[in-house]
């Protein structure tokens, strides 16, 4: 049912208030006394992906209205993102673990449909009441034939995989090594990688040694606190070279996402 005629939809955009200074073309306003988020995009193809994909931790399209210059999608409002969140907050582990095993459901149901992300970071990641995550931002998602490799840029740089500055390369593995720069960061409250190549110190002084592990991360910046062994072994298979990273369904039976099961309810 249509909630929004297509010249109101406009309206409500145009009313709307920019979010992210970075993100001008996504707004918030109310609709109905219900504060709801309207975003105007031009590639069209994202709308139908989202249409497509119904899950609880993906975001919820309200409404939507193609339009000569594209289209206005009508998401459901959430008072945050898991980035702010983390800039605020030093969660414990389990807590840690409660928000990225929803991630992970997200991205796993999405590449059981063949799409890949390609932008899979915490401020794509919002954070609604009861510690719901929702995966958003399907701009640079794309559907991607088996084998098919990827040879385009992708995504924000820091979460971005090794091979993705070298040549072509799996899309699935780049979403999987961003799910990786997710954890780690939720964990440690900082990044590993400015840009997982040459030119980024850390990565020098760690992946281009021989035998060289995600310990050796932690000893480079001097980790003042130690994780579970666990999370540092599904951390190792994540962030590694990608004919040795775990795939999608493998991070799935972990034993570290399975520690908690009531949190996984």
């Amino acid at each position: 049912m249509c909630l929004f005629r297509p010249n109101t939809v406009q309206a409500a955009y145009r009313r709307g208030r920019s979010i992210y200074p970075a993100k001008p073309h996504v707004v918030t306003t109310k609709w109905n006394d219900n504060k709801v988020v309207i975003k105007k995009v031009d590639r069209v193809y994202e709308l139908f992906l989202l249409q497509k994909l119904k899950h609880t931790n993906i975001i919820t399209v309200i409404d939507s209205s193609m339009w000569s210059t594209g289209a206005y999608i009508v998401f459901e409002f959430a008072p945050g993102d898991l980035l702010s969140y983390m800039q605020r907050n030093r969660p414990e582990e389990v807590e840690v673990q409660c928000y990225f095993v929803q991630i992970h459901r997200a991205v796993m149901y999405i590449h059981s449909f063949s799409i890949i992300h390609a932008d899979i970071k915490l401020d794509n990641c919002l954070l609604f009441g009861n510690n719901i995550v929702k995966l958003i931002d399907f701009g640079l998602a794309s559907v991607v034939k088996p084998g098919q490799v990827q040879s385009r840029g992708c995504g924000t740089i820091s979460y971005r995989a090794p091979e993705t500055f070298l040549r072509s390369y799996c899309g699935f593995a780049n979403d999987v090594w961003a799910l990786g720069i997710c954890l780690f960061a939720m964990l440690t409250g900082f990044f590993p990688f400015v840009r997982a190549s040459g030119s980024d110190n850390c990565f020098k002084a760690t992946f281009f040694k021989k035998n060289h592990s995600i310990r050796s991360i932690f000893v480079f910046y001097n980790l003042p606190f130690k994780l579970s062994e666990d999370v540092t072994d599904l951390l190792e298979q994540v962030l590694c070279e990608c004919d040795t990273r775990l795939g999608i369904d493998s991070i799935h039976i972990h034993r570290w996402i399975n520690l908690h099961p009531t949190l996984m309810s």
